[in-house]
């Protein structure tokens, strides 16, 4: 399908660069300058508060020089009512073209830069951008890169309305949290959305880009960015402050965050990369005097019989060398009893640490069992887990070493297990607790938002649909049907029932104007008045759908009615009416190939006209004796005037 390009007073439009919700983008030509320019223009002139928004940001963004910047050459209005901007053209295309590209590191700071010092401009000159992302950072040719796109084709305001009434603008796969949430924004919003521009630069995917709009900003409010790769592990202080969920803990400023990338190309990043060790087998930790560095260490050497190497088993992690340090103590007696549930081969795994108590070599063993704890100590030992939980630990200190006296139910050996279970569980069920209250707040705020977010558009869908139903498409402004269905669009990007109504305002708007340009023709008012013509309300249906056969027909039925006037013109030879009729048929249709040939043959059929005009006057000649000769005095003739002489 053609696509019908504008026509702009001052350009030679080309081609189309890209759409968008409110705007288009046009490559052009300056005529006066002979310069490749961007053309934005508006797809809608109805919206007065947005027109006066889009040429305010228009001439501050003008205002602002620098080589970061993209530069705007022009703003003014199209015949139509709609206003377009004439900005530089860039040819390189846009970041997000390389999207899932892993840039070099220094490469990815440099871009972070060069847009850093352009959004210090511009947060220096009362503004915030708002919508930092790949899509709006643009390469020229010679590899600098430039920020475009300053919220110029926002249709509200976003620190008044927008706030007011819990609507997020920008990007959701890189909006800051405070974005999300809808709460008022300052110059570190951008800071974080450069962050997770530089993290997708820098891994090649976007971490908080979720399956949906709403998990997407979950991950924003809630998830901590993956740790960056170990190479790059000398940039992760830098990212994690850009990327702080609290704008207090960010940079406080693009200056702030200038120089800390000024310090970090100072730093020598290969020096402080990781560089992980060759692969040598891990010693044991085992404090004995046999103890060797042996390259591979091969466990079934744990079971020799030789008491001091029996110790080389998994210690606990606070087992310390004071509990094997007394090889001497017998306390077989008090072991004795114990066997009892060793005829059941298969002991079950319970977080309570079971030791398996080796009957094989029940002299040496005992000093061998110390790392775990024995079978029948779960039912015994977990009522005092349980007076733990309650309880701060201090009791339990004089349990931790091998106490000189034995007893038939305290077991010196597996005591150090026991307190340091006993110590870790209360403090990992505490941690447990506080987590789990840390996520149900977590997921009751981000609910909360999501059921807000659902009713904001359940209500706008509904306003919507009673504005279209009454008939109010695009007036007044702020209360219509397209208004609610775009607001709709700006909270859930993609939602098919916005879309859906839109295509539906579309449709009747078309409608409308069609009912109109048919009644115009019908009256004959072809061209005139400019504003109230068929040919006007024709175009009004062709902007909305620019292959729209019955308005397209429309058109050559104008041009065919002034193609027949203007040759009833030339019978009654009135060449100058003809040549009239022909130009208004060709502003209807600029391509009509029948009115194109009459115009080029003008002076001719109005020569040949006049030539054969030119024998019908020719026989009225002759009688010019008899239609002019008036009586005159009758000469006398020679006899006479003798005659006369005479007498």
């Amino acid at each position: 399908m053609d696509v019908r390009l504008p026509e702009i007073p001052g350009y030679i439009v080309h081609s189309r660069l890209g759409t968008g919700g409110m705007a288009e983008v046009f490559l052009a030509t300056q005529e006066s300058l002979h310069r490749k320019v961007a053309v934005k223009v508006l797809l809608s002139a109805n919206d007065e508060a947005f027109n006066k928004r889009f040429i305010r940001e228009g001439h501050i963004v003008a205002s602002l020089h620098h080589p970061s910047i993209i530069t705007i050459h022009d703003i003014d209005k199209l015949a139509d009512g709609r206003y377009y901007l004439a900005m530089e053209y860039v040819g390189g295309g846009d970041l997000s073209q390389r999207k899932g590209e892993i840039f070099h590191p220094k490469r990815a700071l440099d871009i972070v830069r060069q847009i850093a010092t352009g959004l210090a401009v511009v947060h220096e000159h009362g503004m915030i951008h708002r919508d930092v992302k790949p899509a709006n950072i643009l390469f020229r040719d010679d590899g600098s890169v430039v920020i475009t796109d300053f919220g110029i084709a926002k249709a509200l305001e976003m620190d008044s309305e927008l706030t007011g009434i819990g609507i997020a603008i920008g990007s959701p796969a890189y909006s800051s949290p405070e974005q999300t949430q809808c709460l008022p924004l300052d110059a570190r919003t951008d800071i974080y959305s450069l962050g997770v521009v530089l993290q997708e630069m820098l891994t090649g995917v976007n971490p908080f880009r979720g399956p949906s709009y709403t998990q997407t900003v979950m991950n924003h409010v809630q998830m901590e960015p993956p740790p960056l790769p170990i190479h790059l592990v000398a940039y992760q202080p830098l990212l994690d402050r850009m990327l702080a969920k609290r704008p207090d803990e960010r940079f406080t400023s693009c200056r702030a965050l200038l120089q800390a990338l000024d310090e970090l190309a100072n730093v020598d990043v290969d020096a402080t990369r990781f560089v992980p060790l060759p692969n040598t087998p891990p010693m044991p930790a085992v404090v004995t005097p046999v103890a060797e560095p042996v390259p591979e260490p091969e466990p079934e050497r744990i079971a020799e019989p030789e008491p001091e190497p029996e110790a080389v088993v998994e210690p606990a992690p606070e087992f310390e060398p004071e509990a094997i340090a007394e090889p001497e103590r017998e306390p077989e007696p008090e072991i004795e009893p114990e066997p009892e549930p060793e005829p059941e081969p298969e002991p079950e795994p319970v977080i309570a640490f079971e030791p398996i108590v080796e009957s094989a070599e029940p002299e040496a063993e005992p000093e061998a069992i110390v790392p775990s704890a024995e079978p029948e100590e779960v039912p015994r030992r977990m009522p005092e887990v349980e007076a733990a939980e309650s309880a701060p630990p201090p009791d339990l200190e004089p349990t931790w070493g091998l106490e000189p006296e034995p007893g038939p139910a305290s077991d010196p050996e597996p005591v150090p297990v026991a307190r340091s279970e006993r110590h870790r569980r209360p403090v990992m069920f505490w941690l447990a607790w506080a987590l789990g209250g840390l996520l149900l707040v977590a997921g009751a705020s981000s609910a909360g938002l999501y059921v807000h977010q659902r009713m904001k558009i359940a209500d706008l869908l509904e306003q919507g649909e009673q504005r279209l139903a009454a008939g109010r498409l695009v007036e007044p402004s702020e209360d219509n049907a397209e208004h609610f269905f775009r607001q709709v669009l700006l909270i859930d990007e993609g939602n098919q029932e916005a879309e859906q109504g839109l295509q539906r305002v579309r449709q009747a708007r078309i409608d409308g104007y069609l009912r109109l340009a048919e009644q115009r023709f019908v009256e004959e008012h072809w061209l005139a008045p400019d504003d109230d013509s068929a040919v006007f309300y024709f175009r009004q249906a062709l902007a909305l759908d620019p292959a729209q056969p019955q308005a397209l027909d429309g058109l050559n039925r104008v041009a065919l009615v002034y193609g027949r006037l203007s040759e009833e013109a030339y019978r009654r030879r009135d060449y100058d009416l003809a040549r009239a009729y022909i130009k208004h048929g060709l502003e209807a249709r600029p391509d009509s190939p029948d009115l194109l040939k009459l115009w080029d043959s003008h002076e001719q059929r109005m020569r040949r006209g006049q030539a054969a005009a030119r024998p019908e006057v020719e026989p009225a000649s002759p009688a010019e004796p008899e239609v002019s000769s008036e009586p005159e005095a009758p000469k006398p003739n020679a006899f006479k005037r003798f005659w006369n002489s005479i007498f």
